[in-house]
């Protein structure tokens, strides 16, 4: 649940008034993931193994969506899809 909530936070954040970067939400996605990381290891001495590999595909996906949302087949598909 955690990490589906972490998935979209970036999203919500670019969209707030004054936020100039989509890497700001991904920093801010990329705390959060700390945070449980954190908190795992301090309460359970452990970090779940499905908080390791969702917050790996996280990590991962940060610099694809990047490079994908600037291509000229996304920006195509996306002005179709909003019309």
């Amino acid at each position: 649940m955690l990490l589906a909530y972490i998935s979209i936070i970036s999203a919500a954040v670019v969209r707030l008034p004054g936020v100039q970067s989509d890497l700001f939400g991904d920093d801010l996605a990329l705390l959060f993931l700390l945070a449980g990381i954190v908190y795992d290891l301090v309460t359970q001495r452990r970090v779940h193994p499905a908080y390791v590999g969702g917050a790996a595909l996280l990590v991962v996906s940060v610099p694809l969506r990047l490079m994908v949302s600037r291509t000229e087949t996304w920006r195509a598909f996306a002005e179709l899809v909003t019309r």
